[in-house]
């Protein structure tokens, strides 16, 4: 039998200089802080605008004093947001693929791109900063700073896998591999 190998002349996994930013470096770019690169900078902004749009409007829905125009007027803004928020992790998917060298082909095939993982990154931040500002509310803050801080880790050991070689992620080209 005969097995799938990388090319022995390339090393698996992604080269020391392609920087791909860490978890802490997301959630810190989700409340402002500027420590992305500059051309992802307005892509993570405008994500996590859409994300803002989407608690206001969700928690418009749900506002028992809402009257038919209101409900109609949320529901717009949850589909024009679902909509901007795929125009958006296509657009981190793209600037990763930018980035990332050909993935090796014996590499285990991630379930989610890197725009899918930081939407649900950006989605989980925004649900902690609403909590928190919102003390009465039926959850726990702390579940969900617990969830972000969890979602976070993955990510990071995304990159880890990543840089190893054991990993590769949906939509980046195979590297060349012999037989």
């Amino acid at each position: 039998m005969v097995l799938a190998t990388a090319d022995p002349r390339t090393p698996p996994g992604l080269p020391e200089d392609v920087s791909l930013p860490s978890g802490t470096c997301l959630v810190r770019a989700f409340g402002g802080e500027p420590t992305l690169p500059d051309d992802l900078l307005p892509i993570i902004a405008a994500l996590v605008r859409t994300h803002w749009d989407r608690a206001d409007a969700v928690s418009s829905a749900h506002d028992e004093h809402a009257d038919e125009s209101g409900s109609a007027s949320a529901a717009r803004v949850l589909g024009a947001g679902a909509t901007a928020r795929q125009v958006l992790v296509n657009q981190i998917d793209q600037w990763a693929a930018d980035r990332l060298p050909d993935a090796v082909p014996a590499a285990l095939l991630h379930t989610e791109t890197l725009g899918q993982l930081v939407d649900r990154l950006a989605a989980a931040w925004v649900s902690w900063r609403t909590l928190a500002g919102h003390p009465r509310h039926h959850r726990d803050p702390h579940d969900t700073a617990d969830a972000l801080a969890t979602l976070a880790n993955a990510y990071d050991d995304l990159l880890t896998d990543l840089r190893s070689g054991r990993r590769r992620l949906p939509g980046v080209p195979l590297g060349a591999f012999t037989l």
